[in-house]
């Protein structure tokens, strides 16, 4: 009887020691795993702000450098300022999640500017057709505006995939 409860406490121990090496293990790729997600949101909210930077200051020298179009607005700078901020960072938000979300079968040379790009086409139609712009509606200027903003969206979405990338880069070094 007493051989008996000495193999029953042996299987016991072995059943928690193996629980335990599984806890670890878990825990181990847990650990690992929330890392590598914590180090992808981080690597997402760099290009979301470095995308939203460069359309922004692309913007900004385009309309308030090259054409002198905010001297000419019907309200105050400081709120086309916050406005513009705000549209911005939507559209490096959209262009960083779709170059990090959308998977592609193969390896597509200048994806991020084509994302962008598709980006920027969608935005001028949506400011198209509300009536948003700066300038005078003749069939020239909407063509300049229209290839503007593309060239625009397209510059931000090489931004954010060169942030990728770089990331992409340091990760294989590094490990």
């Amino acid at each position: 009887m007493g051989n008996d409860t000495n193999i029953w406490s042996d299987i016991l121990s072995k059943m928690r020691l193996k629980r335990c090496v599984y806890c670890f293990a878990y825990l181990g790729i847990f650990l690992t795993l929330s890392a590598q997600i914590v180090m992808r949101k981080r690597v997402f909210y760099i290009a979301w702000i470095v995308t939203s930077v460069v359309m922004f200051t692309l913007s900004y020298c385009w309309h308030g450098l090259i054409l002198n179009d905010l001297k000419n607005l019907q309200y105050p700078i400081e709120m086309y300022l916050l406005l513009a901020s705000i549209l911005y960072l939507v559209l490096g938000f959209c262009i960083a999640f779709l170059y990090n979300y959308l998977n592609f079968s193969r390896n597509i040379p200048f994806k991020g500017s084509l994302l962008g790009s598709f980006v920027g086409f969608f935005t001028y139609l949506i400011a198209f057709t509300l009536g948003v712009s700066f300038g005078g509606s003749g069939l020239k200027h909407v063509m300049v505006d229209f290839i503007w903003q593309m060239l625009e969206q397209g510059t931000g979405g090489l931004a954010a995939s060169a942030v990728f990338t770089f990331s992409a880069k340091m990760k294989k070094l590094l490990s």
